[in-house]
């Protein structure tokens, strides 16, 4: 039988303080025990708890908005023809300049991004 889990966040807290080599190990198995970050390490001063909530939302937002531009990207390089790749190009597009605006992606990086796609398109 397990022990609790608030003595377990607590020895937990303080193991990870005191070797922080091995905390990404450990952090994984708590992850699929279903464990969250919040639980694990919160800090006490008011503006870092803040910081951890809206780092975290923040992650979530991004992170689907990645996946989004991963998919419009495959989107094109898979299409079929040269007009419907245009199309996707073009959706694409547009989502890659509003990532780079929102600095998800680094502008350059969206500049790469989109010169390879047309070359891809244009070859």
């Amino acid at each position: 039988k397990p022990p609790p889990k608030h003595l377990l966040e607590i020895t937990l807290t303080r193991y990870l303080l005191i070797r922080p080599a091995v905390s990404n190990i450990i952090l994984t198995r708590l992850f699929t025990l279903g464990f969250s970050v919040e639980n694990i390490a919160m800090p006490n001063i008011k503006s870092a708890k803040k910081r951890v909530r809206t780092s975290h939302d923040a992650n979530a937002r991004n992170r689907t908005v990645r996946s989004q531009l991963r998919s419009a990207i495959k989107k094109v390089r898979t299409a079929e023809d040269l007009s419907s790749a245009e199309t996707e190009y073009k959706k694409a597009q547009v989502l890659i300049d509003r990532a780079a605006t929102n600095r998800i992606l680094h502008p350059n990086a969206a500049a790469r991004i989109k010169s390879r796609l047309s070359k891809a398109i244009k070859s």
